[in-house]
């Protein structure tokens, strides 16, 4: 007998972020703009893996833009086998990232703090990844204050670009920021496939770009020196991209 397809196979959805020039005027993350587009454009044209894409940068990406893309495909996932990545690139601070409307210079009303972003995922049935190109960046998942573990539990990976007390770099013959420039570069040519599967998961994006970054800082300043890091949640070893 032949068995029966499954009537919903696994989707894989991707909501892009990325801020560069914010609404107050006063901040700005150079290259986030750049980094967003590049990343959608390597996932939209080459990812040979099925998706749904949202990307929203500068003025599309207000903290209800961001909500509403996510609650969209919340919505839309019907199997624990689907798979939703959030990119971020643009201003972030200890436990929080900056929409295009947030009021800093801290956690204002309109910042999307770890708690906040997590109940907003929490709906999903599947797999999450998150990954933020921003200063201070591992806070999303550290477990310590504003929200304890709001982050860091098994449902989420979350791959970022600095450590808790690091801030992100831009670097000029870059076009963006560092970290960034090594997750395209490790999708673009296969380069983070590390057991040459033809598949590229966040753990491997990780070991991609940290073994990149430490060879690319090993000769800088080291108080600019920053590197990514990664809490291992379910989702670390589920292909987000393919490129053959």
């Amino acid at each position: 007998m032949k068995a029966a397809e499954d009537p919903y196979p696994p989707s894989l959805y991707w909501v892009i972020i990325g801020v560069q020039n914010y609404q107050d005027g006063n901040k700005s993350s150079a290259g986030s703009y750049a980094d967003a587009s590049r990343m959608y454009d390597v996932l939209y044209n080459q990812n040979r893996l099925p998706a749904e894409y949202s990307l929203l940068r500068n003025s599309s990406a207000t903290k209800s833009a961001i909500a509403s893309a996510i609650k969209y495909f919340v919505d839309a996932a019907r199997s624990v086998e689907d798979h939703l990545v959030i990119y971020f690139s643009g201003f972030s601070g200890a436990d929080y990232l900056s929409p295009y409307d947030d009021r800093g210079p801290g956690l204002s009303k309109q910042s999307i703090t770890d708690a906040e972003l997590e109940f907003w995922l929490r709906g999903f049935p599947g797999y999450v990844t998150v990954i933020v190109d921003g200063s201070y960046s591992e806070t999303m998942a550290d477990g310590r204050p504003l929200q304890p573990l709001a982050l860091k539990k098994p449902k989420y990976t979350v791959l970022t670009g600095a450590q808790w007390n690091r801030q992100a770099q831009y670097f000029e013959d870059f076009g963006g920021g560092v970290f960034t420039y090594f997750l395209w570069q490790g999708l673009l040519y296969g380069s983070a496939d590390g057991d040459y599967d033809g598949f590229i998961t966040p753990a491997e994006l990780y070991s991609y770009t940290y073994t990149e970054m430490v060879r690319f800082y090993q000769d800088k300043d080291p108080s600019v020196r920053h590197y990514p890091t990664i809490h291992r949640g379910n989702s670390q070893h589920v292909p987000i991209f393919r490129y053959r």
